[in-house]
């Protein structure tokens, strides 16, 4: 995708470039300069600007795409709030068997021509990554139940409480 592209996805979330704009504080000609990086030097939408505006469109899109290019996965893990139970743990963990499966399934058939192409790879990715969420998902929601809560760190200032510049 690129962080451009999560930029301009997380404006129409949002409602718009005037909305997005008027949130941040700033100009629809600030906020367009920032996201195609016009100006001699190019201005930029820095991670804290990109921050509020993931809060502002209520998407993961920047956090998504900073993972993506990281080569991992950004997981949204259940909320303290969320109503949780042994039974939707032992769900994750029924999923998750079906999910392996189908990936063994999916392997044997990608791979009995000798090469993976795109599309096989594609579908196999698509499946690991469903996996690898789950479990994370699985994990946190057993500690969630199941552990003492661990003693609150020093908190810092919230990013979303601040305006870009």
């Amino acid at each position: 995708m690129g962080f451009r592209q999560a930029y301009v996805q997380m404006i129409e979330a949002a409602g718009g470039r005037d909305t997005m704009a008027r949130e941040l504080a700033m100009t629809t000609s600030a906020l367009d300069n920032r996201v195609h990086e016009k100006g001699t030097p190019p201005q930029r939408v820095h991670p804290d600007m990109a921050m509020q505006m993931q809060a502002i469109s209520g998407t993961t899109l920047f956090a998504e795409e900073v993972a993506r290019q990281s080569g991992g996965t950004f997981i949204a893990l259940p909320q303290a709030g969320d109503d949780l139970d042994n039974e939707q743990i032992q769900n994750k963990f029924l999923r998750i068997v079906e999910r392996v499966g189908e990936l063994a399934a999916c392997h044997r058939k990608a791979t009995e021509d000798n090469n993976v192409d795109k599309n096989e790879r594609a579908e196999l990715d698509g499946i690991a990554h469903e996996i690898h969420r789950s479990v994370q998902e699985m994990l946190a929601l057993t500690y969630m139940i199941y552990s003492s809560p661990e003693p609150t760190k020093p908190s810092v200032p919230s990013i979303g409480d601040r305006k870009a510049s």
